[in-house]
């Protein structure tokens, strides 16, 4: 599995988006949310989903997941229909 995309920005893409963080000289609040989210390059994120002979999911790998929004055991025995 690939890991993930690269950024152009200067700071590696972990810039401030003008909540208050420290990069943008405020202080972050006690109690504040923080999250995290890593982006993929669709043309870099390749899965792999074995099909038995009833078009029903046999097995998927975990980029499977990533690339439909399940996780590959809930991929498990669904159809795959049109």
């Amino acid at each position: 599995m690939h890991g993930p995309a690269c950024s152009d920005d200067e700071d590696g893409g972990y810039g401030s988006f003008g909540n208050g963080g420290a990069e943008s000289g405020g202080s972050m609040s006690v109690g504040a949310a923080e999250l995290e989210v890593q982006l993929w390059r669709a043309d870099l994120l390749t899965a792999v989903i074995e099909v038995d002979r009833h078009l029903a999911i046999s097995r998927a790998d975990t980029a499977a997941g990533l690339v439909f929004g399940l996780s590959s055991k809930a991929m498990l025995r669904k159809t795959v229909t049109r």
